[in-house]
């Protein structure tokens, strides 16, 4: 099945916090590399906010940490993993944490959210070492795994089903991505064009190029875009027409339609970067769609 729509809609909510976002001026955080540095900075010295997580259970497992939420009526064993987003610099944040929640809650199925390092300190290859681990622990426990990830953490979760496939561990029921950074390298020219609100060029490049470490940036397991894409099944994809992300999102859909693979894909033409984690109406509209899409798949 093979499923494309773009939708207009643009709620009153949803304007309300495009200027919000427009008046906060969070873009200035990684308009230059001088921003950028200080605002990795400000990151790194973030807490954890563990009141984020609440009635969720916190998991060691080996040197790792993830929390876990349990779903009563989860009679098909099932598990969401989630990976957040932030340019691989941010902690969860509430509103990540919340729209997990409700995602998993709608499908009937525990949530995973691991607590990855982000850079300076963390990389693409610390991290998929650690997801997999992860992930291997959570085999024993489910049946069906499913990943999500909003950013940076859709572009980590799709690498890391890449490399799961490649290890020949096909485990994985469904995949999805929103407003996904497939493209760590930011080569398309067409990004140029985009009148993003929240990302800039210059600051998610730098970035980038920190998570790659010693991997090359058009690498798969740090640009997804360039992986293989044949052994992908159930892929959800939703973005905003007029972020940064969006051109390199529209190839792998071509890529995904040149191989047949089954997925959905939905654009919102008036929206913005991580636009589907708000409180709007279109954010319930995208979780309806991911329930909808996942069961039938």
């Amino acid at each position: 099945m093979y499923n494309k729509g773009e939708y207009n809609n643009n709620s009153l909510k949803s304007i309300f916090f495009k200027l919000l976002i427009i008046i906060s001026n969070f873009k200035k955080n990684t308009s230059t590399i001088e921003y950028t540095n200080k605002y990795i900075k400000w990151c790194q010295k973030k807490k954890l906010n563990k009141k984020f997580f609440k009635a969720m259970k916190e998991i060691k497992y080996k040197n790792y940490i993830y929390y876990k939420n349990t779903c009563r009526s989860n009679i098909n064993h099932s598990v969401l993993i989630y990976i957040h987003g932030g340019s691989f610099v941010d902690k969860p944040l509430y509103m990540q944490i919340k729209f997990a929640k409700k995602v998993a809650k709608k499908m009937h199925m525990d949530l995973v959210i691991p607590i990855y390092e982000t850079i300076p300190n963390g990389n693409a290859t610390l991290f998929l070492d650690e997801m997999i681990d992860i992930y291997s622990h959570l085999i024993e426990k489910y049946n069906y795994i499913y990943l999500m990830g909003d950013s940076a953490g859709g572009g980590a979760a799709l690498s890391l089903n890449m490399v799961l496939n490649s290890k020949k561990i096909y485990r994985t029921k469904g995949i999805i991505l929103l407003s996904p950074w497939l493209d760590l390298s930011m080569t398309n020219k067409e990004i140029e064009n985009k009148n993003d609100i929240v990302c800039s060029i210059v600051g998610n490049k730098y970035c980038g190029s920190i998570w790659a470490g010693m991997l090359d940036i058009k690498d798969y397991k740090v640009s997804p875009l360039y992986g293989n894409v044949e052994t992908l099944n159930n892929v959800f994809i939703a973005c905003s027409k007029n972020e940064l992300c969006q051109p390199d999102c529209i190839k792998f859909i071509s890529k995904l339609d040149d191989k047949n693979i089954n997925y959905r894909f939905m654009q919102f033409n008036h929206q913005f970067h991580n636009f589907e984690l708000y409180p709007i109406k279109e954010s319930k509209i995208i979780i309806k769609e991911i329930h909808k899409y996942m069961t039938e798949g």
